[in-house]
């Protein structure tokens, strides 16, 4: 009984409970690359596409790439990205990123980080129409 219990009730509540750290996360990192970021070009070393989900036929893409920051460091990242983005990218091909400067360990798609500038821009516009 406690098995089916667990099983039913907190496993579920732990997946959320890692989603939304994992949001929370992601969205701290966008919020760091919008302020800091530094314009660099990576190399596709993996694409993924898993399917599943709600549907059979919802899919989700991912893209594994390296970079190497201003002082010749190398990084490995891996970033979900758009149907699109990902048809129009090629293993051992160039994908355009940004790093934290402050943190050369944190990246993302440029597009994503131009995506979050202009978010936190309209909540900025918000606020400031609230005062």
């Amino acid at each position: 009984m406690m098995s089916s219990v667990a099983l039913f009730v907190v496993a579920p509540a732990l997946f959320m409970v890692g989603l939304i750290v994992f949001a929370l996360r992601r969205g701290l990192q966008m919020k760091q690359l919008a302020a800091d970021g530094v314009e660099a070009t990576g190399t596709v070393t993996r694409k993924l596409k898993f399917s599943g989900g709600a549907t059979a036929t919802q899919r989700t893409y991912r893209v594994l790439y390296t970079y190497t920051d201003e002082y010749g460091r190398n990084y490995k990242a891996k970033t979900g990205v758009s149907k699109d983005v990902f048809d129009s990218l090629q293993e051992g091909g160039p994908i355009a990123i940004m790093y934290s400067r402050s943190k050369p360990g944190v990246s993302g798609p440029t597009y994503q980080v131009e995506q979050a500038r202009q978010a936190l821009k309209r909540n900025d516009t918000r606020d400031v129409a609230r005062s």
